[in-house]
């Protein structure tokens, strides 16, 4: 079977992910596509809009066949580890396998030479010293590119691909891509923030529609089976706070929590008493050092103990494929998993798997959004 895999949030899906789904079926002329999508919980480091069945659900009514979740572990952290994740649960499926990713850039060609530029010990030693200089890793990524090139005598305006958000995680695919994955990009259309287009719409200004409760603003960039279910959309934003004050009042140490190093533990800890709701508490937390997205990330760790980090995940084995729906007519896709398959609770307990983190994810989701049965969705 040829099979197109898409890594996916749908936070919520939109006409874009739609149309990259038509793109690849059209383009592949695949047999199924599999979305591999993360959990209750997303890579920006929040919790999604809708739980994980629900979205996967959308998924399936968008032309999917099956989607499958990401480990939390691996949704909480960078978009290396991601991105390592990911790949790693679309390794355990049989067959012929794509992996169909959006990008701003459309250039699959482009893309491979910024890859293999971004794999040279040239580019690695240059990477470290930006690093030093306290620059964020994406800007340092970007000024060591454009070092490199320079060095070369090259067009330096290349190194502007790597300041859009689907080019770097494009970029993160294929440095994780083995040899028996092949890559597909479908062409990203229109702005990655501020765009409510019908047709090339963003999920970030969807979701300040939702927490500023303006319906009507968005209707027409998402499917009306979307639509309908975010008419109960939930703000998780106040009650998560009420939590992060809770839980961290507790702790004297954050150091072990992925994501809180270089001091920023402290600030954490320091910042909590005089901050009143969840956006003032990071602004106040912030540095030039850490994105808004790190310190999201760092934050939801500390909240479900995350303290994996790259290195002792990097070859670390998946025990499981948690499906969480399945088009009707494609139930044969679930024999070309090669490991276990876990399709509600109780095939944990016979397999006598164990995944607390991704528990903990789930039971945070509940606790400030809304409470769901989990088992796999037949549509």
């Amino acid at each position: 079977m040829r099979i197109a895999y898409i890594i996916s949030e749908y936070n919520p899906l939109h006409n874009g992910h739609i149309y990259q789904m038509f793109q690849t079926k059209k383009e592949l002329n695949c047999d199924a596509i599999v979305c591999v999508m993360s959990g209750d919980i997303v890579q920006r480091g929040e919790i999604a809009v809708m739980d994980k069945y629900t979205r996967a659900t959308w998924a399936i009514k968008s032309g999917a066949d099956m989607v499958v979740e990401i480990p939390s572990k691996y949704v909480l952290g960078s978009a290396q580890i991601y991105a390592t994740g990911a790949i790693k649960v679309i390794d355990y499926f049989k067959g012929e396998k794509y992996l169909s990713f959006g990008s701003e850039c459309g250039n699959l060609s482009t893309l491979e030479i910024i890859n293999s530029v971004m794999k040279s010990e040239e580019f690695t030693n240059i990477l470290k010293h930006f690093i030093s200089q306290g620059n964020t890793y994406a800007k340092a990524n970007s000024l060591a590119f454009k070092q490199v090139l320079d060095n070369h005598q090259l067009d330096t305006k290349m190194a502007d691909i790597l300041n859009e958000p689907n080019n770097i995680l494009a970029l993160e695919y294929l440095k994780a891509l083995p040899e028996s994955i092949f890559p597909f990009t479908v062409k990203r259309e229109g702005s990655y923030k501020n765009s409510l287009s019908s047709f090339a719409p963003a999920a970030t200004s969807i979701r300040e529609c939702l927490e500023n409760k303006c319906d009507n603003d968005y209707k027409s960039c998402v499917p009306p089976f979307v639509y309908n279910s975010l008419k109960n959309y939930i703000s998780s934003k106040e009650k998560l706070f009420s939590i992060v004050k809770y839980e961290l009042s507790k702790k004297t140490n954050l150091d072990k929590i992925y994501g809180m190093n270089e001091g920023i533990n402290n600030r954490f800890l320091a910042m909590l008493k005089n901050s009143n709701s969840y956006d003032e508490y990071l602004n106040k937390v912030k540095t030039k050092r850490f994105t808004m997205t790190s310190l999201n990330r760092a934050l939801l760790s500390a909240l479900v103990d995350n303290t994996n980090t790259f290195e002792n995940l990097e070859n670390e084995n998946i025990d499981y494929i948690n499906v969480l729906a399945i088009r009707e007519g494609a139930k044969e896709l679930l024999s070309i998993i090669d490991t276990e398959v876990v399709t509600k609770p109780s095939d944990m307990e016979k397999q006598k798997i164990t995944d607390p983190l991704s528990k903990k994810v789930s039971d945070l989701f509940k606790s400030v959004k809304y409470d769901y049965d989990s088992y796999m969705r037949i549509i």
